[in-house]
């Protein structure tokens, strides 16, 4: 295994932001289209968006949260030219369970399943951050 490994769970990531920000917009310039709301009802930040579009924005606000830990850890450990397929799996895992979550907030948005991936998610980002560590040190 190689470091440029590391770039796919990386870049998966990041697209998975991305199509939480598409999505949001696409619902958000619907709604407005279709005249639901006005720019006005919204100019001032009020939480007058639809519940799908609601769930969308939550849900790429939510990759500014735990998946920085994830790009810092990912590129120390390039940096650092950590070679470990523990490493890696680890965070194809932590993708996973962010891709799990962001499915089941746009979705059902059931909350009990919905904390399952996420604490599964802090989990592994925490592994990944022990086995850096140990690897540094």
């Amino acid at each position: 295994m190689t470091q440029t490994n590391l770039f796919y769970p990386l870049f998966i990531q990041v697209i998975l932001t991305f199509v939480l920000l598409f999505r949001m917009a696409f619902l958000r310039f619907k709604a407005l289209k279709n005249k639901d709301l006005k720019i006005k009802d919204i100019a001032l930040g009020q939480d007058v968006w639809s519940e799908n579009a609601t769930k969308a924005e939550r849900s790429f606000n939510n990759q500014f949260e735990m998946p920085i830990l994830f790009y810092v850890v990912i590129l120390s450990a390039i940096y650092l030219q950590l070679n470990s397929t523990l490493f890696f799996i680890l965070s194809c895992v932590f993708v996973m369970t962010r891709l799990l979550h962001a499915f089941i907030h746009n979705t059902s948005n059931y909350v009990p399943l919905r904390f399952r991936f996420f604490l599964a998610g802090v989990i592994t980002l925490l592994s990944m951050w022990i086995v850096l560590a140990v690897h540094l040190f």
